[in-house]
């Protein structure tokens, strides 16, 4: 017995022997020469790739080629010679991350299975995904292209794609611009969307393990390569990848439409898919006048223009590449004093129009407070003279220009002017005017003073060392002139007082220039702060208020011989003249009462 089972163990020998030596010489080596592209983005150069042999049922021979990714591109060439009927190509390498515009922090794997006889095969996300699917309906009997067919076709529906419209995953090219190329991108990014390169790796691992066995995937497992996708930006992509090439000196002009796997709101043959517009500062909008600069991401299945009447609307389109544009839009500023808007016609190239943006600016206008009254010297605010504080209707005189003031409340006002690099402030309007200098003043001080005559406000405001007017800008009027007042003690039925200087050169009215605010000659330290006095000798005060007093207004000097005092009754006879020997110093804002004895 044992003899009879030696027998036959030895004769099975001999045919396997047999068919092995009919196979060898039945069969021979095939020169093999393969190219492609290892891609999930494109395998950086060194990367490695190998060919593994494998039977027409996926079975391993023991066989391999290595070789090397020759470029950037993930380019690889396999010149071998083999007899086996299939090939497993194996990569691994660091690979150019499409969605943050980087080199991946870690390598990744990537897989597919080729019939020897191919010529060009690339590597990729998809191919990868099938192949252990591949493989086990090859084991089940399946043929080699019936195989792939259903791996193929069992993915894309598990992923809700039209299988109709792809080619064979192993054709499909990140740089192509085919509707396979287009998912393959647009998978490529929604799996690496806020994942690590090892967060890949791992989620490629398990779908093509789920979709080996049954060629289905949960609804778990979908939701889950897909749970990034509303992150990805489109546009941002392809910056990332036209710098890419320009980096690697491509010049690659075309980019699949990858954003049509994206999400449905790019389910549209025009895209505004990302905005920036700028202006500075934030201003009230009737008064924000500044230039406008502005920058529109676009996606276009076609090229169109963009049209504007305005000439001072420049427009530069530039193409990224494939679908995807970038229009710039700059605004001057607006050196009117009126509000102006403008509007931005994108067209198709046959005229229609696809979409259109609009701009207002301001007119150039500079906001000025004006305060009064309170912060200025208020122990002038005396009633009976006339603009103490703001008023309803009240006009400030600015520069050349009279100014409504748009009235707060009786201490602050707003006017709104014309962009200047300096203002010279008259209140009331009129009563006061620039002499060469915004820091120097000329106001006439009328010959007599009665109850209708204001005290004269002043302020400037201008650039200098380099400093710009703020806007809005805050301006404190303050007075020109001081108040002289005059009450007479112990005489019966005084009706005006004329005043007059002791010195040769005093004057008390007429047109002075003066400087009536000494601080602001740090300022300006070429200024001359001398007076420049007017040609009046004498001063008649009409009027006395409630308490008796007669007030004077007089420009910002010094009586150095002092005053003589003449008082009048209503009959213009003169009632009495006093001397005054102490000199008298007076400046802008001051407020000064005297008392006049009949002793």
């Amino acid at each position: 017995m044992k003899r009879d089972i030696t027998s036959i163990i030895t004769a099975l020998l001999a045919i396997f022997l047999a068919s092995c030596t009919n196979f060898s010489q039945n069969t021979s080596p095939k020169e093999i020469s393969i190219r492609g592209f290892a891609q999930k983005g494109q395998l950086v150069k060194g990367s490695q790739i190998t060919a593994f042999a494998l039977t027409d049922r996926g079975v391993a021979t023991g066989d391999s080629y290595p070789a090397n990714i020759s470029d950037d591109l993930g380019s690889f060439a396999l010149d071998i010679s083999t007899e086996a009927p299939l090939l497993e190509l194996r990569t691994e390498g660091y690979y150019f991350n499409e969605v943050t515009g980087s080199i991946s922090e870690a390598p990744m794997y990537l897989e597919a299975i080729a019939p020897s006889e191919s010529s060009n095969m690339n590597v990729n996300l998809l191919t990868t995904l099938v192949k252990p699917r591949i493989k086990h309906l090859l084991a089940d009997g399946m043929a080699y292209n019936e195989a792939v067919a259903k791996a193929q076709q069992e993915l894309l529906l598990a992923l809700g794609v039209e299988a109709d419209l792809l080619q064979d995953f192993s054709s499909v090219d990140l740089m192509g611009s085919e509707e396979g190329d287009a998912a393959l991108l647009a998978y490529a990014c929604i799996i690496q969307q806020d994942r690590t390169t090892g967060e890949v790796v791992t989620l490629v691992q398990a779908v093509a393990s789920e979709l080996e066995n049954e060629g289905q995937l949960s609804q778990n497992t979908v939701e889950t390569i897909i749970a990034n996708r509303a992150a990805v930006k489109p546009f941002a992509v392809a910056r990332n990848i036209a710098r890419f090439y320009t980096d690697k000196g491509i010049d690659q002009k075309t980019l699949s439409p990858f954003y049509r796997y994206i999400d449905d709101r790019y389910d549209s043959d025009f895209i505004i898919d990302t905005f920036e517009e700028s202006t500075t500062p934030s201003l009230a909008p009737d008064l924000n006048y500044y230039a406008v600069e502005a920058s529109y991401d676009i996606i276009s299945t076609s090229d169109f223009v963009v049209e504007c009447d305005d000439e001072f609307v420049t427009i530069e389109k530039r193409h990224l590449l494939g679908d995807f544009y970038t229009v710039y839009i700059h605004v001057a500023e607006n050196e009117g004093s009126e509000v102006r808007s403008t509007e931005i016609l994108f067209k198709s190239k046959s005229g229609n129009l696809l979409a259109s943006k609009k701009f207002s600016q301001g007119a150039n206008l500079q906001i000025i407070e004006l305060q009064i009254g309170e912060g200025s010297r208020t122990a002038l605010t005396i009633e009976e003279f006339n603009h103490p504080s703001f008023a309803p209707n009240d006009q400030v005189g600015v520069n050349d220009m009279v100014v409504d003031i748009d009235v707060q409340n009786p201490n602050l006002g707003i006017v709104k002017l014309p962009r200047s690099s300096s203002y010279f402030f008259s209140f009331p309007a009129g009563c006061i005017a620039k002499d060469g200098h915004i820091a120097r003043v000329a106001v006439n001080i009328p010959a007599e003073i009665t109850a209708s005559t204001p005290i004269p406000y002043y302020a400037g405001l201008e650039e200098y060392a380099g400093f710009s007017i703020p806007n809005p800008a805050q301006v404190k009027l303050n007075p020109a002139v001081a108040l002289l007042g005059f009450r007479p003690k112990g005489f019966d039925h005084v009706a005006y007082l004329i005043i007059s200087g002791n010195g040769a050169d005093d004057y008390m009215s007429g047109d002075f220039s003066y400087v009536p605010d000494k601080n602001s000659l740090a300022h300006f330290p070429n200024l001359n702060p001398e007076v420049k006095k007017g040609n009046g000798k004498s001063m008649k005060l009409s009027y006395q208020d409630s308490n008796g007093v007669f007030w004077a207004t007089l420009p910002p000097i010094d009586f150095n011989s002092g005053l003589t005092l003449t008082l009048y009754n209503s009959g213009g006879e003169v009632i009495k003249s006093i001397k005054i020997e102490n000199p008298l110093s007076l400046k802008a804002g001051a407020l000064m009462t005297l008392t006049i004895n009949n002793n």
